[in-house]
């Protein structure tokens, strides 16, 4: 499959990172979307995607809109999910000063940080992950913003089985297991005594 995506990307070599791109769309597609593997190859092998979180973030789009029905508007694709873009460092940094501005009230008054990532990741798709990461952390901690933790989910504790009363049984009780269908008769038990007394005779295994 590795060898057929790369064939189809169009590249005869490449950058170990653009290796692992093409690995990735031989790899990371479930089969619903299988079918647009060659469109991605060829994204990958023109630039036009170009770092991991971006395929993934393709992948994540083209799952959900076959959910919706599975027929690819090309514009919206391409729109949505930032084909063929690029950013610099500080471009993202202008963006993530945007992204906080649009977002100050729900910021002010505490919300989940992730809340606010997630709209700036959308921003820019096309993005490697670990930068926006940075500079969006970079600037939360520089206006001193206080994350609200999600509510903590109380495991319930199983309730213990309650121990079973620990007795001490009497030795001439424990007898045939306490099985009725294995207890001796009064006439064995009377010929048992008379032969031997109050010694108990017994057998292993049982």
């Amino acid at each position: 499959m590795f060898l057929e995506v790369v064939k189809q990307s169009g590249l005869s070599k490449a950058e170990k990172k653009v290796g692992n791109l093409l690995f990735g769309v031989a790899s990371k597609l479930p089969s619903i979307i299988e079918k647009h593997r060659k469109i991605l190859a060829e994204l990958v092998g023109k630039g036009s995607i170009n770092n991991n979180s971006h395929l993934d973030f393709i992948i994540d789009y083209l799952k959900e809109n076959e959910k919706q029905g599975g027929e690819l508007d090309i514009k919206a694709f391409d729109e949505t999910c930032g084909i063929g873009k690029k950013a610099t460092p500080e471009e993202l940094a202008v963006i993530v000063g945007e992204v906080f501005a649009a977002n100050k009230d729900k910021l002010e008054k505490g919300c989940r940080k992730i809340e606010v990532f997630s709209t700036l990741k959308e921003k820019v798709p096309y993005a490697e992950g670990q930068i926006v990461k940075e500079l969006f952390d970079k600037a939360y901690a520089e206006k001193g913003y206080k994350e609200v933790q999600a509510p903590k989910v109380e495991k319930k504790e199983d309730k213990a089985a309650p121990e079973e009363e620990k007795t001490a049984k009497d030795i001439t009780d424990l007898v045939g297991r306490d099985m009725n269908s294995l207890l001796n008769s009064k006439r064995l038990l009377e010929q048992h005594e008379k032969e031997f007394g109050k010694i108990v005779y017994t057998r292993f295994p049982p």
